[in-house]
Protein backbone atom coordinates (compact mmCIF):
# COMPACT_ATOMS: atom_id res chain seq x y z
CA UNK A 1 0.00 0.00 0.00
CA UNK A 2 1.58 3.50 -0.81
CA UNK A 3 2.28 6.30 1.67
CA UNK A 4 -1.16 8.54 0.36
CA UNK A 5 -3.21 5.14 0.99
CA UNK A 6 -1.69 4.60 4.11
CA UNK A 7 -2.32 7.98 5.17
CA UNK A 8 -6.02 8.01 3.68
CA UNK A 9 -6.94 4.69 5.30
CA UNK A 10 -5.90 6.05 8.96
CA UNK A 11 -8.01 9.68 8.13
CA UNK A 12 -11.00 7.49 7.05
CA UNK A 13 -10.61 5.83 9.96
CA UNK A 14 -10.80 8.51 12.55
CA UNK A 15 -13.41 10.50 10.56
CA UNK A 16 -16.41 7.97 9.99
CA UNK A 17 -18.46 10.15 11.82
CA UNK A 18 -17.17 13.39 10.06
CA UNK A 19 -18.09 11.15 6.65
CA UNK A 20 -21.62 10.87 7.91
CA UNK A 21 -22.03 6.92 7.37
CA UNK A 22 -25.22 5.30 8.85
CA UNK A 23 -24.86 4.03 12.51
CA UNK A 24 -25.03 -0.08 12.64
CA UNK A 25 -23.77 -0.62 9.25
CA UNK A 26 -20.77 -3.11 9.25
CA UNK A 27 -19.79 -4.40 6.07
CA UNK A 28 -18.74 -7.74 5.46
CA UNK A 29 -14.97 -8.59 4.80
CA UNK A 30 -15.37 -9.95 1.33
CA UNK A 31 -17.62 -7.16 0.64
CA UNK A 32 -18.32 -6.50 -2.13
CA UNK A 33 -18.24 -9.74 -3.98
CA UNK A 34 -18.08 -9.94 -8.05
CA UNK A 35 -21.47 -10.08 -8.40
CA UNK A 36 -22.47 -7.18 -5.89
CA UNK A 37 -19.88 -5.10 -7.30
CA UNK A 38 -20.75 -5.10 -11.12
CA UNK A 39 -24.33 -5.44 -10.27
CA UNK A 40 -24.32 -2.34 -8.20
CA UNK A 41 -25.89 0.89 -8.29
CA UNK A 42 -22.45 2.61 -8.85
CA UNK A 43 -21.87 0.30 -12.47
CA UNK A 44 -25.52 0.48 -13.50
CA UNK A 45 -24.66 4.37 -13.59
CA UNK A 46 -21.12 3.71 -15.42
CA UNK A 47 -22.94 1.47 -18.12
CA UNK A 48 -25.07 4.30 -18.36
CA UNK A 49 -22.16 6.32 -18.74
CA UNK A 50 -20.89 3.83 -21.84
CA UNK A 51 -23.99 4.07 -23.80
CA UNK A 52 -23.89 8.41 -23.71
CA UNK A 53 -20.12 8.07 -25.08
CA UNK A 54 -20.94 6.06 -27.77
CA UNK A 55 -24.29 8.01 -28.17
CA UNK A 56 -22.13 11.37 -27.88
CA UNK A 57 -19.51 10.20 -30.15
CA UNK A 58 -21.76 8.66 -32.70
CA UNK A 59 -24.17 11.74 -33.25
CA UNK A 60 -20.44 13.65 -33.52
CA UNK A 61 -18.74 11.45 -35.97
CA UNK A 62 -22.49 9.95 -38.09
CA UNK A 63 -22.21 13.21 -40.37
CA UNK A 64 -18.76 11.45 -41.48
CA UNK A 65 -20.51 8.80 -43.04
CA UNK A 66 -23.64 10.19 -43.85
CA UNK A 67 -22.48 12.98 -46.36
CA UNK A 68 -21.37 10.15 -48.59
CA UNK A 69 -24.88 8.91 -48.61
CA UNK A 70 -26.17 12.36 -48.97
CA UNK A 71 -24.08 13.02 -52.21
CA UNK A 72 -23.42 9.66 -53.90
CA UNK A 73 -25.03 8.85 -57.13
CA UNK A 74 -27.21 5.79 -56.79
CA UNK A 75 -27.85 2.79 -59.30
CA UNK A 76 -30.83 1.31 -58.69
CA UNK A 77 -32.64 -2.06 -61.22
CA UNK A 78 -35.61 -1.17 -62.23
CA UNK A 79 -36.20 -4.18 -64.16
CA UNK A 80 -35.70 -6.10 -67.43
CA UNK A 81 -37.07 -5.31 -71.02
CA UNK A 82 -38.01 -7.91 -72.94
CA UNK A 83 -37.75 -6.32 -75.95
CA UNK A 84 -34.24 -5.05 -76.46
CA UNK A 85 -33.03 -4.71 -79.20
CA UNK A 86 -29.45 -3.88 -80.64
CA UNK A 87 -30.47 -0.86 -81.97
CA UNK A 88 -32.15 0.63 -78.98
CA UNK A 89 -31.34 4.19 -77.50
CA UNK A 90 -30.37 4.20 -74.14
CA UNK A 91 -30.16 7.84 -72.62
CA UNK A 92 -28.14 9.28 -70.03
CA UNK A 93 -30.17 7.67 -66.89
CA UNK A 94 -29.93 4.30 -68.05
CA UNK A 95 -27.20 1.56 -67.37
CA UNK A 96 -27.84 -1.53 -69.80
CA UNK A 97 -26.34 -4.90 -69.03
CA UNK A 98 -27.25 -7.58 -71.26
CA UNK A 99 -28.23 -11.01 -70.04
CA UNK A 100 -29.30 -13.01 -73.14
CA UNK A 101 -29.81 -11.49 -76.90
CA UNK A 102 -33.20 -10.74 -76.34
CA UNK A 103 -33.31 -8.95 -72.74
CA UNK A 104 -31.48 -6.52 -71.11
CA UNK A 105 -31.54 -5.22 -67.07
CA UNK A 106 -32.47 -1.65 -66.66
CA UNK A 107 -30.60 0.36 -63.67
CA UNK A 108 -31.62 3.77 -63.16
CA UNK A 109 -28.74 5.90 -61.64
CA UNK A 110 -30.21 8.78 -59.18
CA UNK A 111 -28.06 11.68 -58.65
CA UNK A 112 -27.50 12.39 -54.90
CA UNK A 113 -30.17 14.79 -53.26
CA UNK A 114 -27.13 17.26 -52.58
CA UNK A 115 -24.32 18.42 -54.97
CA UNK A 116 -22.11 19.25 -51.86
CA UNK A 117 -18.63 20.85 -52.82
CA UNK A 118 -15.88 19.52 -50.99
CA UNK A 119 -15.16 22.55 -48.93
CA UNK A 120 -19.22 22.37 -47.95
CA UNK A 121 -18.43 18.70 -46.82
CA UNK A 122 -15.38 19.63 -44.74
CA UNK A 123 -17.40 22.54 -42.94
CA UNK A 124 -20.14 19.86 -41.50
CA UNK A 125 -17.75 17.27 -41.00
CA UNK A 126 -15.85 19.87 -38.83
CA UNK A 127 -17.99 22.38 -37.57
CA UNK A 128 -18.56 20.29 -33.74
CA UNK A 129 -15.17 20.95 -33.40
CA UNK A 130 -15.57 24.71 -32.97
CA UNK A 131 -18.00 24.88 -30.56
CA UNK A 132 -15.98 21.80 -28.84
CA UNK A 133 -13.04 24.18 -28.14
CA UNK A 134 -15.44 26.31 -25.74
CA UNK A 135 -17.63 24.10 -23.96
CA UNK A 136 -14.99 21.80 -21.51
CA UNK A 137 -14.36 25.16 -19.93
CA UNK A 138 -18.77 25.82 -19.61
CA UNK A 139 -18.92 22.17 -18.41
CA UNK A 140 -16.35 22.60 -15.84
CA UNK A 141 -18.47 24.83 -13.84
CA UNK A 142 -21.86 23.39 -14.75
CA UNK A 143 -21.87 20.09 -13.07
CA UNK A 144 -20.94 22.23 -9.38
CA UNK A 145 -23.71 25.12 -10.16
CA UNK A 146 -26.56 22.82 -11.82
CA UNK A 147 -25.40 18.98 -10.80
CA UNK A 148 -23.31 16.87 -13.13
CA UNK A 149 -27.05 14.69 -13.70
CA UNK A 150 -28.69 17.53 -15.62
CA UNK A 151 -25.96 18.54 -17.55
CA UNK A 152 -25.10 15.46 -18.96
CA UNK A 153 -28.74 14.86 -19.56
CA UNK A 154 -29.55 18.34 -20.82
CA UNK A 155 -26.02 17.63 -23.32
CA UNK A 156 -27.44 14.07 -24.63
CA UNK A 157 -30.93 15.42 -24.86
CA UNK A 158 -30.76 18.68 -26.99
CA UNK A 159 -27.93 16.94 -28.89
CA UNK A 160 -30.27 14.22 -29.68
CA UNK A 161 -33.05 16.43 -30.79
CA UNK A 162 -30.91 18.65 -32.63
CA UNK A 163 -29.34 15.51 -34.62
CA UNK A 164 -33.24 14.78 -35.55
CA UNK A 165 -33.87 17.86 -37.08
CA UNK A 166 -30.94 17.76 -38.62
CA UNK A 167 -32.29 16.19 -42.34
CA UNK A 168 -34.92 18.79 -41.98
CA UNK A 169 -32.41 21.39 -41.74
CA UNK A 170 -30.21 20.00 -44.45
CA UNK A 171 -33.37 20.39 -47.06
CA UNK A 172 -34.00 23.88 -45.91
CA UNK A 173 -30.56 25.76 -45.89
CA UNK A 174 -27.37 24.72 -45.63
CA UNK A 175 -26.40 27.20 -43.02
CA UNK A 176 -29.24 25.58 -40.81
CA UNK A 177 -27.58 22.53 -41.16
CA UNK A 178 -24.21 23.85 -39.98
CA UNK A 179 -25.78 25.14 -37.00
CA UNK A 180 -27.17 21.94 -35.90
CA UNK A 181 -23.80 20.81 -36.03
CA UNK A 182 -22.36 23.69 -33.94
CA UNK A 183 -25.05 22.79 -31.49
CA UNK A 184 -24.39 19.19 -31.39
CA UNK A 185 -20.63 19.97 -30.62
CA UNK A 186 -20.97 22.43 -28.17
CA UNK A 187 -23.86 20.26 -26.15
CA UNK A 188 -21.30 17.04 -26.30
CA UNK A 189 -18.44 18.63 -24.48
CA UNK A 190 -20.26 18.69 -21.41
CA UNK A 191 -20.16 15.09 -21.23
CA UNK A 192 -16.61 14.61 -20.57
CA UNK A 193 -15.84 17.03 -17.86
CA UNK A 194 -19.28 16.37 -16.31
CA UNK A 195 -18.83 12.59 -16.53
CA UNK A 196 -15.69 13.15 -14.67
CA UNK A 197 -17.73 14.98 -11.77
CA UNK A 198 -19.96 12.52 -10.92
CA UNK A 199 -17.86 9.48 -11.06
CA UNK A 200 -15.60 10.97 -7.96
CA UNK A 201 -18.67 11.80 -6.18
CA UNK A 202 -19.99 7.84 -7.06
CA UNK A 203 -16.85 5.92 -7.53
CA UNK A 204 -14.45 4.57 -4.52
CA UNK A 205 -10.55 5.65 -5.30
CA UNK A 206 -9.62 2.57 -6.83
CA UNK A 207 -12.66 1.49 -8.77
CA UNK A 208 -12.54 5.38 -10.29
CA UNK A 209 -10.01 3.86 -12.91
CA UNK A 210 -11.98 1.10 -14.25
CA UNK A 211 -15.16 2.87 -14.11
CA UNK A 212 -13.78 5.69 -16.03
CA UNK A 213 -11.65 3.80 -18.72
CA UNK A 214 -15.25 1.72 -18.91
CA UNK A 215 -17.25 5.27 -19.79
CA UNK A 216 -14.48 6.11 -22.28
CA UNK A 217 -13.76 2.71 -23.91
CA UNK A 218 -17.35 4.38 -25.53
CA UNK A 219 -15.61 6.40 -27.49
CA UNK A 220 -13.67 3.64 -29.44
CA UNK A 221 -16.98 1.50 -29.77
CA UNK A 222 -18.85 4.55 -31.07
CA UNK A 223 -17.53 4.52 -34.81
CA UNK A 224 -17.40 1.15 -34.71
CA UNK A 225 -21.23 0.82 -33.93
CA UNK A 226 -21.27 3.92 -35.80
CA UNK A 227 -19.80 3.14 -39.29
CA UNK A 228 -20.86 -0.31 -39.19
CA UNK A 229 -24.90 0.51 -38.93
CA UNK A 230 -24.37 3.81 -41.23
CA UNK A 231 -24.25 1.60 -44.17
CA UNK A 232 -27.20 -0.62 -43.78
CA UNK A 233 -29.65 2.73 -43.00
CA UNK A 234 -28.23 4.56 -45.97
CA UNK A 235 -30.03 1.47 -48.29
CA UNK A 236 -33.06 2.22 -46.32
CA UNK A 237 -35.09 2.75 -49.21
CA UNK A 238 -37.38 5.36 -47.68
CA UNK A 239 -36.71 8.71 -47.77
CA UNK A 240 -33.44 8.32 -49.45
CA UNK A 241 -32.36 6.17 -46.53
CA UNK A 242 -29.49 9.18 -45.00
CA UNK A 243 -32.21 10.57 -42.98
CA UNK A 244 -32.51 7.40 -40.82
CA UNK A 245 -28.46 7.55 -39.92
CA UNK A 246 -29.81 10.49 -37.80
CA UNK A 247 -33.37 9.70 -36.75
CA UNK A 248 -31.46 6.06 -35.63
CA UNK A 249 -28.76 8.00 -32.70
CA UNK A 250 -30.58 11.13 -32.36
CA UNK A 251 -33.91 9.47 -30.99
CA UNK A 252 -31.67 6.55 -28.81
CA UNK A 253 -30.14 9.89 -27.49
CA UNK A 254 -33.62 11.12 -26.27
CA UNK A 255 -34.13 7.84 -25.00
CA UNK A 256 -31.49 7.64 -22.98
CA UNK A 257 -31.36 11.24 -21.56
CA UNK A 258 -35.18 10.59 -20.23
CA UNK A 259 -33.89 7.08 -18.96
CA UNK A 260 -31.18 8.90 -17.51
CA UNK A 261 -32.87 11.58 -15.68
CA UNK A 262 -35.44 8.93 -14.14
CA UNK A 263 -32.65 6.25 -12.63
CA UNK A 264 -29.77 8.81 -12.24
CA UNK A 265 -28.70 11.23 -9.40
CA UNK A 266 -25.69 13.51 -8.48
CA UNK A 267 -24.49 11.63 -5.80
CA UNK A 268 -25.15 7.95 -4.01
CA UNK A 269 -26.84 9.92 -0.58
CA UNK A 270 -29.88 11.31 -2.96
CA UNK A 271 -30.46 7.87 -4.43
CA UNK A 272 -33.26 6.27 -2.61
CA UNK A 273 -32.71 2.42 -4.45
CA UNK A 274 -29.25 2.83 -3.04
CA UNK A 275 -28.36 0.15 -0.56
CA UNK A 276 -27.07 1.10 3.03
CA UNK A 277 -23.77 -1.35 2.28
CA UNK A 278 -23.09 0.22 -0.75
CA UNK A 279 -23.78 4.07 0.27
CA UNK A 280 -20.90 3.03 3.28
CA UNK A 281 -18.69 1.50 0.70
CA UNK A 282 -18.77 4.31 -0.98
CA UNK A 283 -18.19 6.92 1.42
CA UNK A 284 -15.23 5.10 3.36
CA UNK A 285 -13.63 4.57 -0.21
CA UNK A 286 -14.07 7.80 -2.25
CA UNK A 287 -12.24 10.86 -2.40
CA UNK A 288 -14.55 13.12 -4.28
CA UNK A 289 -13.06 16.06 -6.65
CA UNK A 290 -10.77 18.71 -5.39
CA UNK A 291 -12.65 21.68 -5.12
CA UNK A 292 -9.94 24.43 -4.00
CA UNK A 293 -9.52 27.49 -5.59
CA UNK A 294 -6.36 29.22 -4.41
CA UNK A 295 -4.59 27.25 -6.27
CA UNK A 296 -1.49 29.44 -8.25
CA UNK A 297 -1.29 27.94 -11.96
CA UNK A 298 2.35 29.13 -12.92
CA UNK A 299 1.36 29.95 -16.65
CA UNK A 300 4.55 31.34 -17.63
CA UNK A 301 6.52 28.70 -16.68
CA UNK A 302 4.01 26.32 -18.88
CA UNK A 303 5.20 28.47 -21.52
CA UNK A 304 8.77 28.13 -21.32
CA UNK A 305 8.67 24.64 -20.26
CA UNK A 306 10.63 22.18 -23.00
CA UNK A 307 8.80 19.02 -21.71
CA UNK A 308 4.78 20.93 -21.61
CA UNK A 309 5.81 22.11 -25.39
CA UNK A 310 6.47 18.19 -26.40
CA UNK A 311 3.46 17.00 -24.76
CA UNK A 312 1.52 19.48 -26.92
CA UNK A 313 2.88 18.35 -29.76
CA UNK A 314 2.07 14.41 -29.18
CA UNK A 315 -1.44 15.02 -28.15
CA UNK A 316 -2.00 17.13 -30.97
CA UNK A 317 -0.68 14.82 -33.56
CA UNK A 318 -2.82 12.27 -31.80
CA UNK A 319 -6.29 14.41 -32.42
CA UNK A 320 -5.65 15.75 -35.60
CA UNK A 321 -4.35 12.60 -37.21
CA UNK A 322 -7.43 10.65 -35.49
CA UNK A 323 -9.84 13.18 -36.78
CA UNK A 324 -8.74 13.77 -40.45
CA UNK A 325 -7.89 10.29 -40.97
CA UNK A 326 -11.74 9.25 -39.51
CA UNK A 327 -13.58 12.13 -41.46
CA UNK A 328 -12.58 11.23 -44.50
CA UNK A 329 -12.17 7.29 -44.32
CA UNK A 330 -15.80 6.71 -45.43
CA UNK A 331 -15.12 9.07 -48.55
CA UNK A 332 -11.70 7.36 -49.47
CA UNK A 333 -13.45 4.28 -49.24
CA UNK A 334 -16.00 5.37 -51.90
CA UNK A 335 -14.28 7.54 -54.24
CA UNK A 336 -10.92 5.85 -54.28
CA UNK A 337 -11.74 2.28 -53.13
CA UNK A 338 -15.02 1.92 -54.21
CA UNK A 339 -16.38 0.01 -51.88
CA UNK A 340 -19.94 -0.58 -52.00
CA UNK A 341 -22.50 1.39 -49.38
CA UNK A 342 -22.96 -1.27 -47.24
CA UNK A 343 -19.53 -3.01 -47.31
CA UNK A 344 -18.10 0.79 -47.37
CA UNK A 345 -19.71 1.27 -43.57
CA UNK A 346 -18.19 -2.64 -42.57
CA UNK A 347 -14.88 -1.70 -43.27
CA UNK A 348 -14.59 1.93 -42.40
CA UNK A 349 -15.02 0.38 -38.87
CA UNK A 350 -12.20 -2.27 -39.02
CA UNK A 351 -9.55 0.37 -37.74
CA UNK A 352 -11.84 1.62 -34.82
CA UNK A 353 -11.68 -1.90 -33.59
CA UNK A 354 -7.92 -2.40 -34.26
CA UNK A 355 -7.37 1.36 -32.82
CA UNK A 356 -9.28 0.04 -29.71
CA UNK A 357 -7.04 -3.50 -29.58
CA UNK A 358 -3.90 -1.12 -30.05
CA UNK A 359 -4.57 0.87 -26.71
CA UNK A 360 -4.57 -2.22 -24.41
CA UNK A 361 -1.24 -3.80 -26.71
CA UNK A 362 0.76 -0.67 -26.22
CA UNK A 363 -0.79 -0.74 -22.18
CA UNK A 364 0.54 -3.85 -21.55
CA UNK A 365 3.90 -3.08 -23.55
CA UNK A 366 4.24 0.37 -21.57
CA UNK A 367 3.34 -1.41 -18.06
CA UNK A 368 6.08 -4.32 -18.71
CA UNK A 369 8.68 -1.96 -19.79
CA UNK A 370 8.27 0.86 -17.46
CA UNK A 371 9.07 -2.00 -14.87
CA UNK A 372 12.55 -2.56 -15.97
CA UNK A 373 13.49 1.12 -17.23
CA UNK A 374 12.63 4.71 -16.65
CA UNK A 375 9.75 6.87 -16.97
CA UNK A 376 11.37 9.01 -19.72
CA UNK A 377 12.78 5.94 -21.90
CA UNK A 378 9.62 3.93 -21.28
CA UNK A 379 7.13 7.15 -22.89
CA UNK A 380 10.07 8.40 -25.60
CA UNK A 381 10.33 4.89 -26.56
CA UNK A 382 6.95 3.42 -26.94
CA UNK A 383 5.69 6.88 -28.21
CA UNK A 384 8.16 7.05 -31.18
CA UNK A 385 8.05 3.86 -32.19
CA UNK A 386 3.87 4.24 -32.89
CA UNK A 387 4.23 7.06 -34.19
CA UNK A 388 7.37 6.32 -36.60
CA UNK A 389 5.95 2.88 -37.23
CA UNK A 390 2.54 4.69 -38.18
CA UNK A 391 4.20 7.21 -40.52
CA UNK A 392 5.58 4.42 -42.31
CA UNK A 393 2.23 2.42 -43.21
CA UNK A 394 0.85 5.75 -44.24
CA UNK A 395 3.64 5.95 -46.59
CA UNK A 396 2.80 2.85 -47.91
CA UNK A 397 -0.51 3.82 -48.78
CA UNK A 398 0.48 6.74 -51.54
CA UNK A 399 2.15 3.67 -53.81
CA UNK A 400 -0.83 1.57 -53.58
CA UNK A 401 -3.01 1.03 -57.27
CA UNK A 402 -6.12 -0.32 -58.07
CA UNK A 403 -6.61 -4.20 -57.08
CA UNK A 404 -4.71 -3.56 -54.01
CA UNK A 405 -8.32 -2.23 -51.96
CA UNK A 406 -7.94 -4.97 -49.19
CA UNK A 407 -4.41 -3.85 -48.81
CA UNK A 408 -5.06 -0.37 -48.52
CA UNK A 409 -7.86 -1.04 -45.66
CA UNK A 410 -5.61 -3.59 -43.79
CA UNK A 411 -2.35 -0.15 -43.86
CA UNK A 412 -5.37 2.00 -42.51
CA UNK A 413 -6.11 -0.66 -39.59
CA UNK A 414 -1.82 -1.10 -39.05
CA UNK A 415 -2.16 2.93 -38.70
CA UNK A 416 -4.78 3.18 -36.20
CA UNK A 417 -3.17 0.49 -34.31
CA UNK A 418 0.24 2.11 -33.96
CA UNK A 419 -1.67 5.85 -33.50
CA UNK A 420 -3.15 4.39 -30.55
CA UNK A 421 0.37 4.33 -28.73
CA UNK A 422 0.03 8.06 -27.94
CA UNK A 423 -3.22 6.94 -25.73
CA UNK A 424 -0.74 5.63 -23.23
CA UNK A 425 2.44 7.59 -23.13
CA UNK A 426 2.44 10.82 -24.52
CA UNK A 427 -1.72 11.33 -23.45
CA UNK A 428 -0.67 10.83 -19.75
CA UNK A 429 2.36 12.62 -20.11
CA UNK A 430 1.63 15.56 -17.76
CA UNK A 431 1.08 13.58 -14.57
CA UNK A 432 5.21 12.18 -14.89
CA UNK A 433 5.94 16.35 -15.65
CA UNK A 434 3.68 18.11 -12.70
CA UNK A 435 1.12 15.79 -10.70
CA UNK A 436 -0.74 18.49 -9.29
CA UNK A 437 -1.15 20.44 -12.47
CA UNK A 438 -2.01 17.55 -14.62
CA UNK A 439 -5.62 18.48 -15.27
CA UNK A 440 -4.65 21.94 -16.07
CA UNK A 441 -2.07 21.33 -18.83
CA UNK A 442 -4.39 18.47 -20.01
CA UNK A 443 -6.75 21.39 -20.73
CA UNK A 444 -4.40 23.23 -22.24
CA UNK A 445 -3.92 20.14 -24.20
CA UNK A 446 -7.66 19.12 -25.46
CA UNK A 447 -8.34 23.24 -26.26
CA UNK A 448 -5.48 22.85 -28.54
CA UNK A 449 -6.59 19.24 -29.78
CA UNK A 450 -9.80 20.82 -30.33
CA UNK A 451 -8.88 23.61 -32.20
CA UNK A 452 -6.28 21.65 -34.44
CA UNK A 453 -9.19 19.27 -34.96
CA UNK A 454 -11.50 21.85 -35.98
CA UNK A 455 -9.11 23.61 -38.90
CA UNK A 456 -8.19 19.75 -39.80
CA UNK A 457 -10.63 18.49 -42.21
CA UNK A 458 -11.58 21.89 -43.51
CA UNK A 459 -7.77 21.93 -44.83
CA UNK A 460 -8.09 18.76 -46.06
CA UNK A 461 -11.08 19.27 -48.09
CA UNK A 462 -9.45 22.18 -50.32
CA UNK A 463 -6.90 19.14 -50.73
CA UNK A 464 -8.94 16.88 -51.95
CA UNK A 465 -11.48 18.50 -54.29
CA UNK A 466 -12.10 15.76 -56.42
CA UNK A 467 -11.19 12.90 -54.25
CA UNK A 468 -8.77 11.19 -56.35
CA UNK A 469 -6.21 8.96 -55.37
CA UNK A 470 -3.48 11.20 -55.57
CA UNK A 471 -4.84 13.67 -53.92
CA UNK A 472 -5.56 11.47 -50.72
CA UNK A 473 -1.78 10.43 -51.44
CA UNK A 474 -0.99 14.32 -50.81
CA UNK A 475 -2.66 13.72 -47.28
CA UNK A 476 -1.37 10.75 -46.69
CA UNK A 477 2.26 12.07 -46.96
CA UNK A 478 1.10 15.48 -44.47
CA UNK A 479 -0.43 13.02 -41.95
CA UNK A 480 3.30 10.70 -42.50
CA UNK A 481 5.37 14.55 -41.90
CA UNK A 482 3.22 15.47 -39.00
CA UNK A 483 4.01 11.87 -36.96
CA UNK A 484 7.52 12.21 -37.77
CA UNK A 485 7.98 15.47 -36.29
CA UNK A 486 5.86 14.92 -33.18
CA UNK A 487 7.83 11.72 -32.80
CA UNK A 488 10.89 13.79 -33.24
CA UNK A 489 9.95 16.82 -30.56
CA UNK A 490 9.30 14.21 -27.65
CA UNK A 491 12.24 11.84 -28.25
CA UNK A 492 14.41 15.24 -28.22
CA UNK A 493 12.21 17.87 -25.83
CA UNK A 494 10.02 15.00 -23.70
CA UNK A 495 10.46 13.75 -20.24
CA UNK A 496 9.03 11.60 -17.86
CA UNK A 497 10.02 13.11 -14.70
CA UNK A 498 8.90 15.02 -12.44
CA UNK A 499 10.20 19.09 -13.76
CA UNK A 500 11.95 21.29 -11.35
CA UNK A 501 9.50 23.63 -10.92
CA UNK A 502 6.60 21.17 -9.89
CA UNK A 503 8.59 19.76 -6.75
CA UNK A 504 6.18 21.76 -4.47
CA UNK A 505 3.39 19.20 -4.78
CA UNK A 506 -0.08 19.91 -2.69
CA UNK A 507 -2.11 17.21 -1.29
CA UNK A 508 -3.65 15.27 -3.90
CA UNK A 509 -7.21 14.53 -1.76
CA UNK A 510 -8.95 16.82 0.51
CA UNK A 511 -7.45 14.25 3.28
CA UNK A 512 -5.37 15.59 6.08
CA UNK A 513 -1.82 13.73 5.40
CA UNK A 514 0.10 13.35 8.29
CA UNK A 515 2.33 16.38 9.04
CA UNK A 516 5.75 13.96 8.87
CA UNK A 517 4.65 13.38 5.21
CA UNK A 518 7.21 15.72 3.45
CA UNK A 519 5.97 17.35 0.11
CA UNK A 520 8.06 15.13 -1.94
CA UNK A 521 6.87 12.08 -0.22
CA UNK A 522 3.14 13.02 -1.55
CA UNK A 523 4.33 13.61 -4.67
CA UNK A 524 6.08 10.57 -5.53
CA UNK A 525 2.85 8.63 -4.17
CA UNK A 526 1.08 10.94 -6.78
CA UNK A 527 3.18 9.52 -9.43
CA UNK A 528 3.37 6.25 -8.99
CA UNK A 529 -0.49 5.93 -8.12
CA UNK A 530 -1.97 8.38 -10.40
CA UNK A 531 0.44 7.36 -13.30
CA UNK A 532 -1.49 4.06 -13.33
CA UNK A 533 -4.88 4.90 -12.85
CA UNK A 534 -4.68 7.38 -15.64
CA UNK A 535 -3.06 5.25 -17.75
CA UNK A 536 -6.01 2.94 -17.86
CA UNK A 537 -8.85 6.01 -18.19
CA UNK A 538 -6.96 7.53 -21.31
CA UNK A 539 -6.53 3.84 -23.04
CA UNK A 540 -10.46 3.46 -22.86
CA UNK A 541 -10.38 7.19 -23.88
CA UNK A 542 -8.00 6.43 -26.48
CA UNK A 543 -6.34 9.59 -26.35
CA UNK A 544 -9.10 12.00 -24.90
CA UNK A 545 -7.52 13.90 -22.32
CA UNK A 546 -8.57 14.14 -18.75
CA UNK A 547 -8.92 17.04 -16.50
CA UNK A 548 -10.10 20.54 -16.07
CA UNK A 549 -9.38 24.08 -15.85
CA UNK A 550 -10.56 27.01 -14.48
CA UNK A 551 -10.75 27.57 -10.83
CA UNK A 552 -11.00 23.30 -9.51
CA UNK A 553 -8.83 20.53 -11.05
CA UNK A 554 -10.83 17.44 -11.43
CA UNK A 555 -8.50 14.16 -10.83
CA UNK A 556 -8.18 10.13 -11.25
CA UNK A 557 -7.51 9.31 -7.54
CA UNK A 558 -5.04 6.50 -7.10
CA UNK A 559 -5.73 2.95 -6.94
CA UNK A 560 -4.69 0.52 -4.80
Amino acid sequence: MSSVEQAASEIYDTKTTANGLKDGVILQNNYPTMLQKYTSRRWRLAYLLVMACVLGQSMEYCMNFAVVCMTRDVTADVGYDLNYTDGHQCNSSVIQSTSTPSTRSIAKVVLGEFDYSSEIQGLLISSPFYTSTISPFVGSVAPRRFGAKIVISLGVLVSGTTTVLFPLAARTHIYLAVVCRLCIGFCLGFILTATLELCLHWSPSHETQQIIALCFAGYSMANIVTFSLCGYLCLIPIDNGWPFIFYVFGGCAILWALTWMYVATNTPEKNTRISPEELTYIKTHRTGPDNRRDRKIPWLTFVRSKSVWAYLAVFVTHNLNSTVIFSYLPSYMDTVLQFDIDENGLLSSLPSATRLIGTLIWSFISVRLQRVTSTTFTRKTTQSAGFLLAAVLTVCLCYLTEGQEYVAVALIAGVTMFHSVSAVAGSVNPVDLAPQYASFISSVGMTSAFISMSLGPMVVSYLIPERTREQFATVFYIIAAVYVVAALIFVFFGSGEIQPWAQNSDRITDLEIAESSTKGEVNSAYVSDMAGSVQGAVAGADGMGIGRGGDGAVRITPVK
